[in-house]
């Protein structure tokens, strides 16, 4: 059934069919006002409810069957309502905002909410080459009382690319403006800190071992950075799967499953592993999700375990501690570095006021 072209869609229409239900953004696009920032709002809170289950293979799944499913479903309303591209279609800003969400690849809420508001930037302003392929799609637009199923996926082409474009923009955009500069920011004080852990090491002639799983040897790379390391830096263990942990540093397959290879058991347990197979008199052990995907209710993404050892007179002691972190991959992996120097340099300093 066609739609006059003067009234706009009703929720007892957009419930006439499912593709017509996709097409309006379950409801958001018969939002009176803004139902392009409707049917992104609906995206974002979509994600969160699905990012905190689904692997990120699961989400790059389920947003291509979204896209290809949404050629079609967008395709059919633009011809049930009887005009290109209408403002009440809004599952191509569904789908778009969900593939920024995926590739900026960050839970921190200030990062998407600049995305947001970049997204929905290039979606009203359409710069070139948004606005070009958005007039090309319209002219070629044309409305038939019986259309071929190929000319409806068409014109979805023509309603979806605009704003997978703007995606591609956004996501390009929000990287620049915020990873960019907290990464240079992190890089900074990780200068300063292994400086700081260099001295304090050489001073009570000391050598340091690692054992990293969520960092994947990116703590060993910042402390080999400076110049002169060999001095005190003996040797990194990157036991990055289960098998690793238990093969190379011992950790017991028992502690493993009872706990979970995220836990502060399994922590202290590879902070010990590392001064038993090494010459070190010193240990950080790092194990955590980093994300975007992998996260559960009880260890969402960000979780990060810690665990520092210390060998004296042949006598191992272990230190535990479990931090949430927040950001992207790249952030949290960099801030779990920084935590573990910043809190053994802390343990050094309290020491040596006793």
């Amino acid at each position: 059934m066609l739609m006059n072209s003067a009234h706009p869609p009703s929720f007892a229409w957009m419930l006439g069919s499912v593709h017509r239900v996709f097409g309006i953004g379950f409801g958001s696009g018969l939002s009176p006002l803004a139902p392009g920032t409707a049917g992104t709002l609906l995206a974002w809170g979509l994600f969160l409810i699905l990012n905190a289950v689904l692997s990120t293979t699961a989400l790059c799944l389920l947003l291509c069957i979204g896209s290809l499913y949404g050629l079609w479903a967008c395709g059919q309303c633009s011809h049930d309502l009887g005009r290109p591209d209408d403002g009440s279609i809004v599952w191509d800003e569904v789908i778009a905002f969900g593939w920024i969400l995926l590739l900026i690849g960050s839970t921190n809420f200030l990062v998407q909410a600049i995305a947001f508001l970049i997204f929905r930037f290039f979606d009203a302003a359409k710069p070139w080459p948004i606005s070009r392929v958005d007039q090309y799609f319209k002219k070629i637009w044309i409305h038939q009382e019986h259309v071929n199923p190929s000319h409806l996926i068409k014109y979805g082409f023509g309603i979806m690319i605009d704003d997978l474009i703007a995606a591609l923009f956004t996501s390009f955009h929000n990287f620049d403006c915020d990873s960019w500069n907290t990464l240079a920011h992190m890089n900074s004080s990780m200068i300063s800190l292994v400086q700081q852990l260099a001295q304090t090491l050489l001073a009570n002639k000391l050598s340091i071992a690692l054992a990293e799983s969520c960092t994947g040897g990116l703590l060993a790379a910042h402390l080999t950075d400076l110049s002169g390391s060999s001095q005190w830096f003996e040797r990194g263990f990157v036991t990055y799967s289960n098998e690793a942990k238990e093969e190379s540093i011992g950790v017991a397959h028992s502690l493993i499953e009872c706990y979970g290879a995220v836990s502060e058991e399994v922590a202290k347990a590879m902070a010990e592993g590392v001064l038993k197979n090494s010459r070190a008199q010193v240990s950080i052990a790092i194990t955590g999700i980093a994300g975007p995907g992998g996260g559960t209710i009880d260890k969402p993404v960000g979780m990060v375990c810690f665990a520092w050892g210390r060998r004296e007179n042949n006598l191992i002691q272990t230190r535990s501690q479990t931090k949430q972190l927040s950001g992207d991959r790249q952030s949290i992996r960099e801030q779990a570095c920084i935590y573990a120097i910043q809190s053994l340099l802390a343990q050094f300093t309290t020491s040596a006021t006793r």
